[in-house]
This record gives structure tokens, C-alpha cells and sequence, in this order.
């Protein structure tokens, strides 16, 4: 019992936490709209370093680099950053707070070229990044969707529900909570996750799992490992070849 009273502590601040903070994010409005826009010739590559708000990426067929940034406060004033630049090898956004005052939210939507590595820094709020080369993600909290990437994407995540969908590539996922759904990889799925339900079908190749809690559902892979596993079942059909649960091979 003397372990219970911590944990329920630290829900309940975890609680009120998000509560502040949708309370906050629901005292701002729109104050401004603001079009980035750069030409990509030349580029291939983008780094993104934001904090709060949504961030939509899109690739396409185009040599431009355009970005609609909504700007949300309670009133409107210019204690903010917001840029696009392009540096020698890469286009870099940055879109933050200038000061410890939070008193700004930034949704941002960009329109890229289709052959870009995309790495994103993001502080919270979700992320859904669609037809690009590859994708490097450091994000704190939200959700994130990624979907028809050309190559490898790799996840670090604090919390937030995670989807993602065909990869050309492989696919790794560091994750503190939240959900994990991972569909029609070309590659390996390799994911180390603290808590959350973690379901993954169609892998060409080797699927390796990590797990504090949470079931685990995979469904289609060549190979299967289960590196450790804390709580929850572990469901797991239609493996090609080996399966290897806690260093005990089955078949």
C-alpha cells in the first residue's frame, strides 16, 4: 500500500496538469495568419525545432517550400519566433516562444517536396507527416501520424498515441505511453515502449518489441522477438519464420 501513494499523487498532478494546460490552449484565439514560402531546388533536406501547436507536413511534386503558421494568443503581440530559412545543406523552421511566457500557439501546415528527409523537433501537440523520403522525430507529447514514407523513420516519443503506415523503410519507435500502431512496413520494427497497447501487422521483416505494459498484437512478420515484456497478453500469428519470446526460442 505504501507504493499507492505516490503513484495516486503523481496521477492526480499529472491530472491537473492537462487540465491547466487544455484550459490554456482553449483561453486562446486566433490572432494572426502568416505564409512562409522558399524555393527548394537545390535542397534536401528540413529541421523543424517547434513547441506548441499542430504540425501537418505533406510532400508532393513541387520545388517550393510554403508554410501557413496560425498564430493563437490571448492577445495579439509579437513575442514570438517564426522563420524559414535555408542554411547550406538544409531549410530549417523554427516556430517557438521567444520567453518563458507560453502565451502562443503556432499551427503550422507545410508543403515540401516529396524527396526530403524530414527531422522534427516538436515540444507538444500533434503531428501528422505524410509522403516524404524519411522521418527523424523528437517529440514530447501528442499524437503522431506518419504515413507513406520512402524510407526509414525513427520515433522518440514522451507520450501520445502513434500510427504509422507504409514504410518503404524500417521503422524504430522509442516511446514513454500511449498507444502504438504500426501497419505495412517494408523493413524491421523495432520498438521499446513504456505502457500502451502496441499492434502491428504486415512486416516483411523482423519485428522486435520491448514492452513495460500494454498487450502486444502482431500479425504478419518474418521473424518475432520479444526482448522483454512487463504486463499485459502477448498475442502473435502468422510469423514466417523464428519467434523468440524472452530469449526462449518456440519454433
Amino acid at each position: 500500500m505504501k507504493l499507492l501513494q505516490p503513484i495516486t499523487a503523481l496521477t492526480a498532478t499529472a491530472i491537473i496538469a492537462f487540465s491547466t494546460l487544455a484550459n490554456w490552449h482553449s483561453s486562446l484565439t486566433l490572432q494572426d495568419t502568416k505564409t512562409l514560402q522558399l524555393d527548394a531546388d537545390s535542397i534536401q533536406k528540413i529541421k523543424i525545432d517547434v513547441g506548441s501547436g499542430s504540425l501537418s507536413i505533406t510532400g508532393s511534386d513541387t520545388n517550393i517550400i510554403k508554410v501557413v503558421a496560425q498564430i493563437y494568443q490571448k492577445e495579439a503581440h509579437d513575442n514570438y519566433q517564426l522563420s524559414l530559412t535555408n542554411e547550406n545543406a538544409y531549410t530549417m523552421l523554427t516556430s517557438k516562444n521567444k520567453g518563458f511566457n507560453e502565451s502562443t500557439r503556432i499551427d503550422l501546415a507545410l508543403q515540401l517536396p516529396s524527396r526530403f528527409s524530414v527531422n522534427i523537433q516538436d515540444g507538444s501537440g500533434p503531428i501528422t507527416l505524410t509522403n516524404v523520403k524519411s522521418a527523424n522525430i523528437n517529440d514530447g507529447s501528442g499524437s503522431i501520424d506518419v504515413s507513406y514514407i520512402d524510407g526509414d523513420v525513427n520515433i522518440s516519443d514522451g507520450s501520445g498515441e502513434i500510427t504509422v503506415e507504409s514504410i518503404q523503410g524500417s521503422l524504430t519507435i522509442n516511446d514513454g505511453s500511449g498507444s502504438i500502431t504500426a501497419k505495412s512496413i517494408q523493413g524491421f520494427v523495432t520498438i521499446d515502449d513504456g505502457s500502451g497497447s502496441i499492434d502491428v501487422k504486415n512486416v516483411k521483416q523482423e519485428v522486435s518489441i520491448s514492452d513495460g505494459s500494454g498487450s502486444i498484437n502482431v500479425d504478419q512478420a518474418k521473424s518475432f522477438t520479444l526482448v522483454d515484456d512487463g504486463s499485459g497478453s502477448v498475442n502473435i500469428k502468422n510469423i514466417a519464420e523464428k519467434v523468440n519470446m524472452n530469449g526462449n526460442n518456440t519454433f
